[in-house]
């Protein structure tokens, strides 16, 4: 499953950072805000949309993100520019961090 961002993917480098909203079915879940950071681009989620709970933690992830708090979770990482495309990197699958 993909966590599908409203954007295209082939932005040049500031027009991909900022906040924006992801989607699963049409309906808004979180806001997610990218930077970049020593010339990798990341992705973390800064807002839950109508969250199931207040504060939520990633219970269902793995690793370092296990049990962390879903606001600031970071679910893009290393993520380059070459050229007009965005490759490389890491996605967090949305089923496990919980937000579906």
């Amino acid at each position: 499953m993909l966590f599908l961002f409203s954007m295209g993917m082939m932005l040049h480098a500031q027009d991909l950072l900022g906040q924006w909203t992801s989607y699963k079915n049409g309906k808004a879940q979180s806001i997610v805000e990218f930077y970049e950071q020593g010339g990798e681009f990341y992705g973390k989620i800064i807002k839950l949309i109508n969250p199931t709970e207040p504060n939520p933690r990633c219970s269902k992830c793995k690793g370092e993100s296990k049990n962390q708090p879903i606001i600031g979770l970071v679910i893009v990482r290393n993520m380059v520019q070459v050229g007009n495309i965005y490759s490389r990197g890491t996605i967090m699958d949305p089923s496990e961090i919980g937000i579906e």
